[in-house]
């Protein structure tokens, strides 16, 4: 390891200083690993900027602003995630494997899930005005 002393109050001492600072600041960017390789590629068609693989950058604007996903018929069997689509109001998942669902955004106000495998459903939002399960 390549050690050097810089003397307190000079710039190159200010400048490293900056540096450690800089690197002790969270980053906002939270991701969240999506499980389902069917999930995944569907929200790389949805919110293409948000993916990276299989991952998700939760807080890109993409995933807050999204307010509808059609996923029928994708193969998919879980979907992890799909609660930090906090703006989603219409998810239509019907024709998949699925035999749960976590929780689901807080405004859905439509959903789908017809023709899965599902044993239950969590807790449904106080918003929903349309199931067919």
């Amino acid at each position: 390891m390549f050690t050097t002393f810089i003397p307190p109050g000079s710039m190159k001492y200010m400048f490293a200083l900056s540096l450690c600072w800089c690197s002790l600041i969270p980053s906002a960017k939270s991701q969240v690993l999506i499980n389902d390789a069917g999930f995944a590629n569907a929200l790389g068609e949805l919110v293409p900027n948000a993916m990276s693989g299989n991952v998700l950058d939760e807080t890109h604007p993409d995933v807050l602003a999204l307010n509808s996903m059609l996923l029928y018929n994708q193969g998919i069997a879980d979907l992890s995630g799909i609660e930090y689509f906090t703006g989603l109001d219409t998810l239509k998942c019907f024709y998949n494997y699925m035999d749960t669902i976590p929780a689901f955004p807080p405004d859905l106000v439509y959903l789908d899930c017809s023709y899965n495998s599902l044993t239950a459903l969590p807790p449904l939002p106080a918003t929903l005005r349309y199931l067919s399960c």
